[in-house]
């Protein structure tokens, strides 16, 4: 019922406290980022049905609730296996047909050529722009220590049946062929952005994927995308609700029941959907992806120091945990507020979060030592 990364660390650290926090954070930020999840499904029913978008963006809605009620973490699990065996099959079509449609990456080349030189460079002039040098390194920052932090993205490594070389080993080859394959997605926005110049950022691969490939292969990318969408947000409504119909409620109330926890966190799901839905009905912003990054960033920058320390470094304490994941909050925030370039604020917040952890940490253990009884729960 609970979920793993923050059940772990707030065993770790023995802090009741820092399990609430990391359970409140998760549930605001997710909820940015569900809103991004949302308007995203509905973008692709207007474009297959046409029909009207507040109208898809209730079905959406309906549909995530409906899942996440009824279906629960069966439901999750069934259908992230549909999407991804459907969805690495149809984006390695639309990948390598939209690069030839396009002339390969000669024509692309050409093509932006005159349309925006920016977008032939590795990174753009200037020090404190989205696709600098620092802005490049704030995404990898990002891809490799906060992303991977994600609660409803870290419960798949844990469901792993045995930590053998052979299941590490096929369970890592098949992330990495994976993240290749979400790295080589960029050429299907270059390739649409050539054959369609005037799409819309947000229906860029929907209009590649129907005007270059055979029907029945458009549908499958349709159901492929919604599919994924679906499923990653009924993982995020699932850990938003197990986080507060257990991880917080319990922690206030001890003796609650199973199966209060189960209603509390099916109606918390629904408040968040409806909290979506309206957002995307009140004329919301075109690209909302940047609400879901911020949000992503926000949870994935409390967990990382706690999680990652926890596990790999016995001298952590629990006062550094607890720094760390504020820190972490605090510098999303702040640096979404400053004139630093999205993609650096993707990544500095989480560098500020780890000073903040082995600064306090040092700290600590210089004062009173290493408390042995909390540093064994990590060892566990």
């Amino acid at each position: 019922m609970s979920d793993p990364p923050i059940e772990f660390i707030g065993a770790r650290f023995d802090s009741p406290f820092l399990k609430v926090f990391l359970s409140l954070t998760m549930a605001i930020c997710l909820t940015m980022s569900l809103v991004s999840q949302v308007k995203g499904a509905a973008v692709l029913l207007v474009h297959f049905t046409q029909i009207d978008f507040k109208i898809a963006v209730i079905i959406i809605a309906v549909a995530i609730g409906v899942c996440t009620v009824s279906g629960g973490m069966r439901s999750v699990a069934w259908t992230d296996t549909f999407q991804g065996i459907l969805m690495v099959a149809l984006c390695i079509v639309l990948i390598v047909s939209g690069l030839v449609k396009a002339g390969g990456f000669a024509g692309i080349d050409a093509f932006l050529a005159n349309y925006d030189l920016n977008m032939l460079k590795a990174a753009q002039d200037g020090l404190w722009v989205d696709c600098g040098i620092p802005g490049i390194i704030g995404m990898a920052v990002f891809a490799i220590l906060v992303l991977p932090a994600q609660p409803y993205l870290m419960s798949n490594y844990i469901a792993m049946k045995d930590v053998t070389r052979k299941t590490v080993g096929k369970f890592l080859l098949l992330t990495l062929f994976t993240n290749l394959l979400f790295c080589s997605l960029p050429i299907c926005g270059l390739a649409g952005r050539v054959l369609y110049p005037n799409a819309e950022a947000d229906y860029i691969v929907v209009t590649l994927a129907t005007g270059i490939l055979h029907p029945l292969l458009s549908c499958g990318i349709m159901v492929g995308l919604f599919s994924a969408i679906i499923s990653t947000a009924t993982a995020m409504l699932l850990a938003i609700g197990q986080g507060v119909g257990r991880d917080v409620l319990v922690q206030f109330q001890p003796n609650t029941s199973i199966k209060r926890q189960v209603c509390v966190a099916n109606i918390v799901s629904v408040i968040v959907v409806l909290i979506c839905m309206v957002f995307n009905l009140s004329n919301p912003p075109e690209f909302l992806q940047f609400f879901n990054l911020i949000g992503q960033t926000g949870v994935g920058t409390a967990i990382a120091l706690p999680l990652y320390c926890g596990i790999l470094y016995k001298k952590a304490t629990k006062e550094a945990a607890i720094s760390a994941a504020i820190m972490g909050v605090i510098a999303t925030v702040v640096f979404n507020f400053i004139p630093c370039g999205f993609a650096v604020a993707m990544g500095a917040p989480i560098i500020v979060a780890a000073i903040t952890f082995f600064g306090v940490n040092a700290i600590i253990v210089n004062a009173r030592g290493v408390n042995e009884e909390i540093a064994a729960l990590g060892q566990v």
